[in-house]
Protein backbone atom coordinates (compact mmCIF):
# COMPACT_ATOMS: atom_id res chain seq x y z
CA UNK A 1 0.00 0.00 0.00
CA UNK A 2 2.70 2.38 -0.60
CA UNK A 3 3.88 2.24 2.79
CA UNK A 4 7.56 1.68 2.31
CA UNK A 5 10.36 3.67 1.53
CA UNK A 6 9.91 3.89 -2.17
CA UNK A 7 6.63 4.43 -1.60
CA UNK A 8 7.22 7.35 0.11
CA UNK A 9 9.15 9.00 -2.56
CA UNK A 10 6.91 7.64 -5.25
CA UNK A 11 4.03 9.42 -3.81
CA UNK A 12 5.43 12.57 -3.61
CA UNK A 13 6.68 12.00 -7.10
CA UNK A 14 3.12 11.63 -8.08
CA UNK A 15 1.64 14.12 -6.47
CA UNK A 16 4.15 16.99 -7.76
CA UNK A 17 3.49 15.69 -10.85
CA UNK A 18 0.58 15.03 -13.28
CA UNK A 19 0.41 11.43 -13.09
CA UNK A 20 -1.79 8.91 -11.56
CA UNK A 21 -1.77 5.69 -10.26
CA UNK A 22 -4.39 3.28 -12.49
CA UNK A 23 -6.62 1.18 -10.34
CA UNK A 24 -8.96 -0.81 -11.77
CA UNK A 25 -11.60 -1.93 -9.86
CA UNK A 26 -10.30 -5.68 -10.53
CA UNK A 27 -7.32 -4.49 -8.90
CA UNK A 28 -8.55 -3.17 -5.61
CA UNK A 29 -10.87 -6.53 -5.01
CA UNK A 30 -7.42 -8.23 -5.71
CA UNK A 31 -5.92 -6.11 -3.03
CA UNK A 32 -8.71 -7.26 -0.23
CA UNK A 33 -8.40 -10.50 -1.34
CA UNK A 34 -4.61 -10.48 -1.30
CA UNK A 35 -4.81 -9.57 2.11
CA UNK A 36 -7.49 -12.01 3.18
CA UNK A 37 -5.46 -15.01 1.56
CA UNK A 38 -2.08 -13.76 3.18
CA UNK A 39 -4.14 -12.97 6.90
CA UNK A 40 -5.12 -16.66 7.30
CA UNK A 41 -2.12 -18.67 7.36
CA UNK A 42 0.42 -15.93 9.05
CA UNK A 43 -2.72 -15.64 12.18
CA UNK A 44 -2.53 -19.38 12.56
CA UNK A 45 1.22 -18.86 13.09
CA UNK A 46 0.48 -16.37 16.02
CA UNK A 47 -1.92 -17.99 17.64
CA UNK A 48 0.43 -21.32 17.57
CA UNK A 49 3.27 -19.14 19.15
CA UNK A 50 1.57 -18.10 21.29
CA UNK A 51 0.10 -21.61 22.59
CA UNK A 52 3.88 -22.45 22.48
CA UNK A 53 4.83 -19.32 24.50
CA UNK A 54 1.82 -20.32 27.19
CA UNK A 55 3.32 -23.84 27.22
CA UNK A 56 6.46 -23.17 28.19
CA UNK A 57 6.03 -20.46 30.56
CA UNK A 58 2.78 -21.61 32.02
CA UNK A 59 1.62 -17.41 31.93
CA UNK A 60 -1.70 -16.56 29.65
CA UNK A 61 -0.44 -14.25 26.95
CA UNK A 62 -2.96 -12.48 25.61
CA UNK A 63 -1.30 -9.86 22.89
CA UNK A 64 -4.09 -7.38 20.92
CA UNK A 65 -3.96 -9.22 17.59
CA UNK A 66 -5.79 -7.35 15.11
CA UNK A 67 -9.21 -8.86 13.76
CA UNK A 68 -9.37 -9.51 9.90
CA UNK A 69 -12.54 -6.56 9.79
CA UNK A 70 -10.17 -4.04 11.29
CA UNK A 71 -7.38 -5.07 8.90
CA UNK A 72 -9.76 -4.84 6.26
CA UNK A 73 -10.62 -1.26 7.46
CA UNK A 74 -7.59 -0.01 7.19
CA UNK A 75 -6.49 -0.81 4.06
CA UNK A 76 -9.73 0.80 2.92
CA UNK A 77 -8.82 3.62 5.27
CA UNK A 78 -5.48 3.51 3.31
CA UNK A 79 -6.99 3.51 -0.22
CA UNK A 80 -9.56 6.42 0.69
CA UNK A 81 -6.07 8.61 1.74
CA UNK A 82 -4.67 7.80 -1.29
CA UNK A 83 -7.92 8.64 -3.16
CA UNK A 84 -6.74 11.67 -4.72
CA UNK A 85 -3.75 10.31 -6.82
CA UNK A 86 -5.64 7.38 -7.58
CA UNK A 87 -7.44 6.87 -11.00
CA UNK A 88 -9.96 4.66 -10.40
CA UNK A 89 -11.40 2.38 -13.20
CA UNK A 90 -14.48 0.28 -13.79
CA UNK A 91 -13.77 -3.04 -15.87
CA UNK A 92 -16.53 -3.02 -18.62
CA UNK A 93 -17.88 -5.96 -20.43
CA UNK A 94 -15.86 -5.33 -23.33
CA UNK A 95 -12.51 -5.32 -20.85
CA UNK A 96 -13.66 -8.93 -19.60
CA UNK A 97 -14.47 -10.01 -23.49
CA UNK A 98 -11.03 -8.70 -25.17
CA UNK A 99 -9.19 -10.41 -21.96
CA UNK A 100 -11.12 -13.65 -22.52
CA UNK A 101 -10.24 -13.76 -26.08
CA UNK A 102 -6.40 -13.37 -25.17
CA UNK A 103 -6.78 -15.91 -22.99
CA UNK A 104 -8.03 -18.03 -25.20
CA UNK A 105 -5.35 -16.71 -28.20
CA UNK A 106 -2.58 -17.52 -26.41
CA UNK A 107 -1.64 -13.98 -26.92
CA UNK A 108 0.91 -12.25 -24.18
CA UNK A 109 0.87 -12.18 -21.02
CA UNK A 110 -1.57 -15.10 -21.63
CA UNK A 111 0.86 -17.25 -23.73
CA UNK A 112 2.33 -19.84 -22.01
CA UNK A 113 -0.31 -20.17 -19.25
CA UNK A 114 -4.66 -19.00 -18.54
CA UNK A 115 -3.33 -15.54 -16.92
CA UNK A 116 -7.04 -14.23 -16.97
CA UNK A 117 -6.30 -11.57 -14.50
CA UNK A 118 -2.80 -10.18 -15.80
CA UNK A 119 -4.78 -10.13 -19.29
CA UNK A 120 -7.33 -8.01 -17.57
CA UNK A 121 -4.93 -5.46 -16.30
CA UNK A 122 -3.08 -5.27 -19.44
CA UNK A 123 -6.45 -4.47 -21.68
CA UNK A 124 -6.57 -1.48 -18.64
CA UNK A 125 -3.23 -0.14 -19.69
CA UNK A 126 -4.09 -0.42 -23.48
CA UNK A 127 -7.11 1.76 -22.56
CA UNK A 128 -5.11 4.39 -21.76
CA UNK A 129 -3.83 6.98 -24.10
CA UNK A 130 -1.25 8.26 -22.27
CA UNK A 131 2.22 7.11 -21.50
CA UNK A 132 1.77 4.15 -18.38
CA UNK A 133 4.54 3.09 -16.35
CA UNK A 134 4.28 -0.29 -15.24
CA UNK A 135 6.13 -1.73 -12.40
CA UNK A 136 5.93 -5.59 -12.59
CA UNK A 137 8.78 -8.84 -12.74
CA UNK A 138 6.09 -10.94 -14.12
CA UNK A 139 7.41 -13.12 -16.37
CA UNK A 140 4.19 -13.20 -18.45
CA UNK A 141 4.82 -9.24 -19.30
CA UNK A 142 8.59 -9.66 -19.94
CA UNK A 143 11.22 -11.52 -22.73
CA UNK A 144 14.79 -11.11 -20.89
CA UNK A 145 13.70 -8.34 -18.67
CA UNK A 146 12.39 -5.99 -20.94
CA UNK A 147 8.60 -5.75 -22.08
CA UNK A 148 7.50 -8.48 -24.29
CA UNK A 149 7.63 -7.37 -27.81
CA UNK A 150 4.16 -8.32 -28.68
CA UNK A 151 2.72 -6.37 -25.76
CA UNK A 152 5.46 -3.16 -26.94
CA UNK A 153 4.03 -3.30 -30.37
CA UNK A 154 0.41 -3.13 -28.91
CA UNK A 155 0.61 -0.76 -26.55
CA UNK A 156 2.70 1.39 -29.54
CA UNK A 157 5.54 1.90 -27.08
CA UNK A 158 3.64 3.76 -24.70
CA UNK A 159 3.90 1.15 -21.87
CA UNK A 160 7.20 1.38 -19.78
CA UNK A 161 8.44 -1.30 -17.70
CA UNK A 162 10.51 -1.22 -14.32
CA UNK A 163 11.22 -3.78 -11.74
CA UNK A 164 10.96 -2.06 -8.76
CA UNK A 165 9.04 0.82 -7.35
CA UNK A 166 12.60 2.62 -6.53
CA UNK A 167 13.25 2.08 -10.15
CA UNK A 168 10.37 3.94 -10.98
CA UNK A 169 10.81 7.00 -8.77
CA UNK A 170 14.53 6.93 -10.38
CA UNK A 171 12.53 7.83 -13.65
CA UNK A 172 10.35 10.42 -12.43
CA UNK A 173 12.59 12.24 -9.98
CA UNK A 174 16.36 13.18 -10.16
CA UNK A 175 18.24 12.40 -6.80
CA UNK A 176 18.87 14.98 -4.57
CA UNK A 177 22.36 16.05 -3.69
CA UNK A 178 24.35 14.04 -1.07
CA UNK A 179 25.21 17.03 2.02
CA UNK A 180 27.39 14.46 3.59
CA UNK A 181 27.85 10.84 2.55
CA UNK A 182 30.21 9.69 4.97
CA UNK A 183 27.56 10.48 7.67
CA UNK A 184 24.88 8.76 5.61
CA UNK A 185 26.23 5.64 4.93
CA UNK A 186 27.63 5.13 8.77
CA UNK A 187 23.77 5.20 9.22
CA UNK A 188 22.51 2.84 7.31
CA UNK A 189 25.56 0.74 7.89
CA UNK A 190 24.31 0.75 12.01
CA UNK A 191 21.33 0.06 10.87
CA UNK A 192 21.96 -3.26 8.42
CA UNK A 193 25.02 -4.48 10.47
CA UNK A 194 22.43 -6.58 12.96
CA UNK A 195 20.86 -8.57 10.05
CA UNK A 196 24.13 -8.85 8.25
CA UNK A 197 25.69 -10.12 11.41
CA UNK A 198 22.64 -12.47 11.96
CA UNK A 199 23.22 -13.83 8.25
CA UNK A 200 27.10 -14.50 8.49
CA UNK A 201 26.59 -16.28 12.01
CA UNK A 202 24.02 -18.41 10.00
CA UNK A 203 26.50 -18.82 6.60
CA UNK A 204 29.97 -19.29 8.08
CA UNK A 205 31.28 -16.55 6.61
CA UNK A 206 32.82 -13.07 8.75
CA UNK A 207 31.97 -9.35 8.39
CA UNK A 208 34.18 -6.28 7.95
CA UNK A 209 34.37 -3.08 7.64
CA UNK A 210 32.35 -0.92 4.56
CA UNK A 211 34.24 -0.26 1.77
CA UNK A 212 32.49 1.67 -0.24
CA UNK A 213 28.69 2.72 -0.24
CA UNK A 214 26.35 3.97 -3.32
CA UNK A 215 23.84 6.65 -1.79
CA UNK A 216 20.58 7.93 -3.37
CA UNK A 217 18.31 10.40 -2.02
CA UNK A 218 14.76 11.47 -2.93
CA UNK A 219 12.42 13.72 -1.23
CA UNK A 220 8.96 13.15 0.13
CA UNK A 221 6.30 15.33 1.23
CA UNK A 222 8.10 15.74 5.32
CA UNK A 223 11.33 18.31 4.40
CA UNK A 224 13.17 16.21 7.05
CA UNK A 225 12.29 12.93 6.19
CA UNK A 226 14.29 11.58 3.00
CA UNK A 227 14.50 8.43 0.91
CA UNK A 228 17.92 6.52 0.94
CA UNK A 229 18.37 3.74 -2.01
CA UNK A 230 21.84 2.11 -0.82
CA UNK A 231 24.33 -0.18 -2.23
CA UNK A 232 26.70 -0.96 0.84
CA UNK A 233 29.87 -2.95 -0.23
CA UNK A 234 31.83 -4.36 3.13
CA UNK A 235 34.64 -6.75 3.46
CA UNK A 236 33.94 -10.32 3.61
CA UNK A 237 36.55 -13.22 5.23
CA UNK A 238 36.47 -16.96 5.42
CA UNK A 239 34.39 -17.64 2.29
CA UNK A 240 33.63 -20.16 0.41
CA UNK A 241 33.31 -20.60 -3.14
CA UNK A 242 30.71 -22.14 -5.49
CA UNK A 243 33.00 -25.41 -5.30
CA UNK A 244 33.48 -25.45 -1.87
CA UNK A 245 37.00 -24.22 -1.97
CA UNK A 246 38.19 -21.16 1.04
CA UNK A 247 38.33 -17.62 0.34
CA UNK A 248 40.25 -15.92 2.27
CA UNK A 249 39.02 -12.40 1.42
CA UNK A 250 35.68 -11.39 -0.42
CA UNK A 251 32.91 -8.78 -0.86
CA UNK A 252 29.61 -8.00 0.17
CA UNK A 253 27.18 -6.53 -1.36
CA UNK A 254 24.35 -5.17 0.26
CA UNK A 255 21.18 -3.33 -1.72
CA UNK A 256 17.93 -1.82 -0.20
CA UNK A 257 16.45 0.97 1.04
CA UNK A 258 14.84 3.18 4.28
CA UNK A 259 14.11 6.41 5.19
CA UNK A 260 15.96 8.67 6.88
CA UNK A 261 14.84 11.38 9.03
CA UNK A 262 17.69 14.57 9.68
CA UNK A 263 20.26 12.71 8.02
CA UNK A 264 20.84 10.49 10.80
CA UNK A 265 17.78 8.14 12.01
CA UNK A 266 17.11 5.43 9.76
CA UNK A 267 13.93 4.00 9.97
CA UNK A 268 11.50 1.21 7.18
CA UNK A 269 14.62 -0.46 6.67
CA UNK A 270 13.97 -2.86 3.96
CA UNK A 271 16.97 -5.35 2.48
CA UNK A 272 16.52 -6.47 -1.13
CA UNK A 273 19.52 -8.37 -1.68
CA UNK A 274 23.17 -9.58 -0.21
CA UNK A 275 25.16 -11.18 -2.30
CA UNK A 276 29.16 -12.36 -1.54
CA UNK A 277 31.78 -12.46 -4.38
CA UNK A 278 35.43 -12.78 -4.65
CA UNK A 279 37.35 -9.71 -5.64
CA UNK A 280 37.36 -10.73 -9.06
CA UNK A 281 33.83 -10.33 -8.72
CA UNK A 282 33.07 -14.10 -8.86
CA UNK A 283 29.72 -15.29 -7.14
CA UNK A 284 30.38 -17.21 -4.04
CA UNK A 285 28.42 -19.32 -1.79
CA UNK A 286 26.19 -16.84 0.91
CA UNK A 287 23.86 -14.47 0.88
CA UNK A 288 20.09 -13.87 0.93
CA UNK A 289 17.21 -12.62 -1.31
CA UNK A 290 14.53 -11.42 0.78
CA UNK A 291 10.60 -10.87 0.05
CA UNK A 292 8.75 -8.30 1.30
CA UNK A 293 5.48 -9.07 2.06
CA UNK A 294 3.38 -5.30 2.84
CA UNK A 295 3.74 -3.55 5.92
CA UNK A 296 0.25 -3.50 7.32
CA UNK A 297 -0.76 -0.17 9.79
CA UNK A 298 -3.81 -0.31 11.47
CA UNK A 299 -5.40 3.22 11.99
CA UNK A 300 -4.37 5.25 9.52
CA UNK A 301 -4.95 8.41 11.04
CA UNK A 302 -2.75 8.10 14.10
CA UNK A 303 1.18 9.22 13.65
CA UNK A 304 3.39 6.42 12.15
CA UNK A 305 5.15 6.69 15.35
CA UNK A 306 2.06 5.46 17.36
CA UNK A 307 0.44 2.60 14.59
CA UNK A 308 0.31 -0.60 15.29
CA UNK A 309 1.81 -2.14 12.36
CA UNK A 310 2.35 -6.05 11.31
CA UNK A 311 5.86 -6.80 9.47
CA UNK A 312 6.56 -9.76 7.98
CA UNK A 313 9.58 -10.73 6.17
CA UNK A 314 10.19 -14.26 4.07
CA UNK A 315 14.23 -14.76 3.37
CA UNK A 316 15.56 -17.59 1.20
CA UNK A 317 19.02 -17.95 0.84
Amino acid sequence: MLRSAAGAALLYAVSRGKSRILLPDSTRREIFYGVKEWLTPELKKINDGLDLLRGLAGLAVRPTIPAQEQIHQGVEARLNELAHLIQALSITPAHLTAAMDRVIDHRPPAKTKEQFRDSLLWECILEQDEECLFVTTDKDFLDNGLLHPFLKEESKGRVKVFDTIIDLVRALEPHLPLVNKEQIASAIASAVEKELRETDAAQGWRLGSVSTAKIELYATEKPDTLVVAFVLECEAFDCTDLDGMPVEEGILRATGESLLVDYHTVSELKLERVGLCDLSGAPLRGGAVYVHLPTLYIGSNQETTNQRRVPFLIRSD
